[in-house]
């Protein structure tokens, strides 16, 4: 077979489309590199370009040329580049359900906190029309007041999945609402939210960070019955057991961090986890350098006490997957082996897979060292991979039952930064 027709095809250009579509998907998160088989050849550039255009930025939309890709979109971003303003005003007539047939995710990310952001009708109008989105993010946002945010997330019709990362609202402080009161659009219609928000948006899953803008939002859903199926509290939160508190019974699958803002009574945690009664899948985040057992804030203890005493005897039944994710910050050699509690381990084999196991469904027990690199560096060292495949070779040896019984799963992973996205 030939491998290259012409100078300017690649062995690539001869694979089926099939196969070429499924490497331009697993190469979606990088875009340089997708951006260089786009390059290679007219045929690559037509199958990686649903991967490139997938995620825009909304300032995209100033540029005319940009308008044949609108359709290939499916998660919009909206960002700090128009300060004070919920969505470019000036875009707001691009921003159609025609133009973005298959768009499904809306994303509001601000920085900042001097400034609030405010909610003009003609926003709400636009969000409203965007019938195929059915998943909201904002991160950074300040509010003027709560009942706006409700807006933006009730308007949106079809919305299932909502995340939310420090969002705020204006408390009256250092905030400058000056460009609020000179808008010349500058209020909702305050009697047609207070409406809409008695009708509590289908979410099936929930995830953000624990501030009192989203206790205001969580206790809100809480007034009504839930169909929430995932929840995910931030990974750098404290004091998650707070809002485990207004969730349970629907809840399948569950991420949140086991830190602390002080000292906490065991019953904290295990009451909150006991009407969690339908899990499926459980994830717990976990600092590195939690090694002192006796300590009230160690969360390797804490763990362990949840495991025993707070996950309900049915949702311990019916569990298929466990993950401890032990996150650092720009490790060096020695501090990989240290971020683990290793005499954590051995009581957490006996609980999960020792003789009076009451997990006796599970059937994968993963354990994650995870952590963001040094400033400037993109790559992990030689020397640091060798590290970490050290501590993966002795978290399967402490792990012994576990590992015997094919349920163990070891990794180890560079972030970008330690709060993930949510979803």
């Amino acid at each position: 077979m030939q491998l290259i027709r012409g100078s300017r095809d690649s062995a690539f250009s001869n694979l089926p489309n099939e196969l070429l579509l499924q490497i331009s998907g697993y190469l979606s998160d990088n875009f340089e590199a997708l951006h260089n088989v786009a390059l290679l050849s007219k045929r690559l550039s037509a199958i990686a370009r649903p991967e490139l255009f997938k995620v825009m930025n909304i300032r995209a939309l100033e540029e005319d040329y940009m308008e044949p890709y609108l359709c290939l979109v499916h998660e919009l971003h909206s960002s700090e580049r128009y300060p004070g303003e919920l969505l470019a005003a000036h875009l707001l007539h691009k921003l159609t359900a025609r133009s973005f047939p298959k768009l499904r995710a809306f994303s509001i990310v601000k920085f900042n906190f001097l400034r609030p952001t405010w909610v003009c009708q003609k926003d709400l109008d636009v969000l409203g029309s965007l019938s195929s989105v059915t998943t909201l993010s904002l991160s950074r946002v300040v509010f003027l007041q709560p009942l706006e945010m409700l807006a933006v997330i009730c308007y949106i019709p079809h919305l299932t999945a909502l995340s939310l990362d420090r969002v705020a609202f204006a408390d009256g402080g250092v905030h400058d609402v000056s460009a609020f009161l000179l808008s010349p659009t500058p209020a909702l219609n305050f009697d047609d939210v207070e409406e809409r928000t008695k009708t509590r948006p289908p979410l099936a899953r929930l995830a953000l960070d624990v501030n009192p803008m989203t206790m205001y939002v969580v206790r809100w859903l809480d007034s009504a019955p839930s169909v929430l199926t995932t929840l995910a509290v931030d990974p750098i939160s404290a004091n998650a057991q707070i809002m485990l508190s207004s969730f349970g019974p629907t809840i399948v699958h569950l991420a949140a961090p086991l830190r602390s803002g002080g000292p906490l009574a065991p019953a904290e945690w295990i009451t909150s986890l006991r009407q969690y009664t339908a899990l499926r899948t459980l994830t717990f985040y976990i600092d590195a350098y939690q090694i002192f057992a006796s300590a009230n804030t160690c969360q390797w203890t804490r763990l362990l006490r949840v495991l025993q005493d707070g996950v309900a005897p049915t949702a311990r039944a019916q569990l298929d997957a466990l993950t401890l994710s032990v996150r650092l910050t720009a490790p060096n050699l020695y501090m990989l082996d240290d971020a683990v509690c290793w005499w954590a381990l051995d009581s957490l084999d006996s609980v999960l897979a020792g003789p009076e196991c009451q997990y006796a469904g599970l059937k994968t027990m993963e354990i994650a060292v995870e952590w963001t690199p040094p400033s400037g560096s993109k790559r992990m060292s030689l020397d640091l991979w060798d590290a970490a495949e050290a501590v993966v070779a002795k978290i399967r040896k402490r792990m012994r039952k576990l590992e015997e019984a094919g349920k163990l799963v070891v990794r180890y992973k560079v972030l970008r930064e330690l709060s993930d996205p949510l979803i």
